[in-house]
């Protein structure tokens, strides 16, 4: 991600400036220019999209980086590791 859209996104999730480094995983993610997944709601994913970002996040290098990252900051929507985060909590694609 590009400085800009980092601290834009960064803003939109409620992030912790100082934590910046821990999305430095993000410019190795096999996601990576994709931004909005990290907004994505469940109603905007068909199941095709879901099978083929489940495949995507099955083969990413930092998947396990992506998956603490999701746990510690608990987003209310997205794709994280594989898993489709929501208001109500997560669940598998």
């Amino acid at each position: 991600m590009t400085e800009h859209r980092v601290e834009s996104w960064n803003k939109r999730r409620n992030i912790d400036p100082q934590g910046l480094e821990e999305l430095a995983f993000a410019e190795m993610a096999a996601c990576q220019g994709m931004e909005i997944l990290f907004t994505a709601e469940p109603r905007d994913l068909s199941m095709g999209t879901r099978r083929g970002l489940k495949a995507l996040c099955a083969g990413c290098p930092v998947r396990q980086l992506c998956r603490e990252f999701a746990q510690r900051i608990q987003p209310s929507a997205g794709v994280w590791a594989g898993t489709l985060y929501t208001e109500t909590g997560e669940r598998d694609l």
